[in-house]
């Protein structure tokens, strides 16, 4: 019987190593192994046991060097499991078996969250970005997933009032259109008001927060080596914190949910800590709630100040991204969102057209592009049939490493949602379409004999679906042309 009819790729590769609890490596090329467990401070004999002890049949070789447990894989085996995979899940590959039942239970996303008395800005596209590339990573690893746009709409945030707020609103949904992005709740501040005073007296009940004598509602952290904060100035007034404490406190009894997550820029990060604190404090399940910061975008080295009118807007960026991509809107926006998405949100990122827009490598256009190059490879050869199975030749050194790469992806969607890192993910999908050229250049596929030329028909097939969910996951389209 063949492998692939009694094991899936889940339990022959990834996870079943990931079931020993090590953490794997993909080694570097000089490194003579397709998979590498490290073993610093671990018994390494006992490890490479365990692994041996799986009888994984896909691993032919299992050695020591040096901190390693260094795993071989006979690639020619892997080929069809990994194909056939693919091939029957399509444009779910990569999701976790739970994704279908939503069985990974409720977390709620909070992003965007614009003062929608002042146009979206530049800032709001990696907001935005990486609050929608989150949504789908949670949502390919089993999560049900509520989308929250925390609105600013309270009226004396706007000189021009409520005419102005409506309108604001309005050109936020354009800019969101363009992005392709939605949301299940536009709440915004003045929803939450209503709950205020329900809110800000459980805390005072609960000796979270005190009353001062003049007025003022305040919660004293400083025993948490946190600042103090007001709730309700002395006026009476509400601030935003309280705001913020009714909303989190309304989404915690509406949707029971596992994680609430803030996408919100570092420079809050107090803030947010006092929040969270504060609502442990009252005694609802603070480690639920996770701050995603991330950093500043510059626009060709010019930092954003509003007081000095340098403000780059977000429908201006998206409008001339499309413009310098030809009129191709998944290329414009494609190579904006992969521009926000493709370092670690902690970094300051400056956006520059040129390295935006690149086709030659770690952009998104590059690897639209590779995928565009896939499919009419596979349109030029409609005609012709797929061979995946039994197949009697060698591998070439660029196949063997594109099989390894579509084996890993699930993996790296699941650590990309895991440590809520977009950036796992367009680092894989460069490498995996760098490797694609290579073997566009190297392998004729269209011209070669059979068997070798249904091999890579299937290969150039799995690839360029491997590429299309990895850019789905990342928010990003894939375009017809190019």
């Amino acid at each position: 019987m063949a492998i692939g009819a009694v094991f899936s790729y889940h339990i022959l590769i990834v996870f079943g190593l990931e079931k020993l609890g090590y953490k794997i490596e993909i080694p570097p090329p000089e490194v003579d192994a397709d998979l590498a467990i490290p073993v610093f401070g671990l018994d390494k004999n006992e490890v490479a046991a365990k692994v041996r002890a799986l009888k994984n049949p896909l691993i032919f070789k299992i050695e020591i060097i040096g901190q390693y447990v260094n795993i071989k894989i006979d690639l020619e085996k892997l080929a069809p499991v990994v194909f056939k995979e693919i091939l029957k899940a399509k444009d779910k590959y990569g999701f976790a078996r739970r994704s279908s039942k939503g069985g990974g239970g409720v977390v709620l996303i909070e992003y965007s969250s614009p003062n929608i008395s002042k146009p979206l800005h530049i800032g709001h596209l990696r907001n935005t970005a990486i609050g929608q590339s989150l949504t789908r990573l949670y949502q390919a690893q089993g999560f049900k997933v509520i989308t929250a746009n925390y609105i600013g709409d309270w009226p004396k945030q706007s000189a021009g009032g409520q005419v102005r707020l409506g309108g604001g609103l309005k050109d936020a949904r354009r800019v969101y259109k363009f992005l392709g992005v939605d949301f299940d709740l536009w709440q915004g501040e003045s929803f939450y008001e209503k709950f205020v005073a329900k809110v800000v007296a459980e805390a005072l009940k609960k000796g979270v927060a005190k009353q001062e004598v003049n007025g003022p509602v305040v919660v004293d952290l400083s025993s948490h080596n946190l600042r103090s904060y007001l709730l309700i100035k002395s006026d009476g007034v509400s601030l935003y914190s309280a705001r913020d404490l009714a909303a989190a406190q309304w989404r915690l009894k509406k949707y029971q949910p596992k994680k609430l997550i803030y996408v919100v820029g570092h420079e809050q990060e107090l803030y947010l800590k006092q929040i969270f604190k504060t609502l442990g404090l009252m005694g609802y399940p603070g480690e639920k709630f996770q701050h995603i910061s991330y950093g500043i975008v510059t626009l060709e080295g010019q930092k954003m100040s509003t007081r000095k009118g340098h403000v780059v807007y977000a429908e201006e960026v998206l409008t001339e991204a499309i413009r310098r991509a030809k009129k191709v809107k998944e290329v414009g926006v494609g190579a904006v969102l992969y521009k926000m998405l493709s370092q670690s949100r902690e970094r300051d990122i400056n956006f520059d057209w040129e390295r935006a827009l690149s086709l030659k490598g770690d952009s998104g256009p590059y690897i639209q592009y590779g995928y565009v190059r896939a499919q009419s490879i596979l349109k030029k050869a409609s005609k012709s049939k797929f061979s995946i199975f039994n197949f009697q030749f060698s591998i070439n050194e660029q196949e063997k490493n594109l099989i390894k790469q579509l084996a890993f992806y699930p993996h790296i969607v699941a650590q990309a949602q895991k440590l809520n890192a977009p950036q796992l993910l367009t680092t894989f999908l460069n490498q995996l379409t760098q490797e694609f050229n290579r073997f566009y250049e190297t392998s004729p596929v269209l011209s070669a004999k059979e068997p070798e030329r249904g091999f890579r028909l299937a290969l150039t097939k799995v690839v360029g679906q491997v590429i299309k969910n990895g850019l789905w996951a990342l928010g990003i389209g894939v375009p017809k042309r190019m």
